[in-house]
């Protein structure tokens, strides 16, 4: 008989652990789909260089992103321009890293470069760093 009214501890005990575990197993497939998820960006090193800087888009989701796109805004300076560029969009495999270049203007003195990237209908992500610009040299100060 699979109901029965016990007054047994030990019973009672075993039951409860017997529950406890059933509940767990039938939680557990639950975790295991949402964690699944989707592509997940990531921006990694962002390097300056000569006439253009590097950016690296990172997928660090476990699902290819059929569509990445990325904003780079770089402003300040002595004259306090701001460059707005958009990159082209671009497909990301899973566990990939696409590694951008950005072309710069002229300028000089310090500025923040922003860097934006984002799979349309997702949250995007950001990072910024600072530089200085000396004409058409861009050093990334970390």
């Amino acid at each position: 008989m699979l109901l029965k009214y016990s007054t047994d501890i030990g019973e009672i005990r075993m039951i409860k652990k017997i529950g406890i575990i059933v509940c767990f197993l039938l939680i557990i497939p639950l975790f295991s789909l949402s964690a699944a998820g989707g592509p997940m960006l990531g921006i990694g090193e962002v390097n300056g260089g000569i006439l253009y800087n590097t950016v690296e888009i990172l997928n660090i989701g476990d699902i290819d992103a059929p569509e990445v796109n990325c904003w780079i805004n770089q402003s300040g300076g002595i004259f306090g321009l701001s460059m707005n560029h958009q990159l082209t969009s671009f497909p990301l495999n899973s566990r990939g890293i696409k590694i951008e270049k950005h072309p710069i203007g002229f300028a000089f003195g310090s500025h923040k470069i922003t860097i934006t990237a984002y799979i349309p209908g997702e949250e995007p992500v950001f990072k910024t760093v600072n530089a200085f610009v000396f004409g058409i040299f861009v050093i990334i100060l970390h």
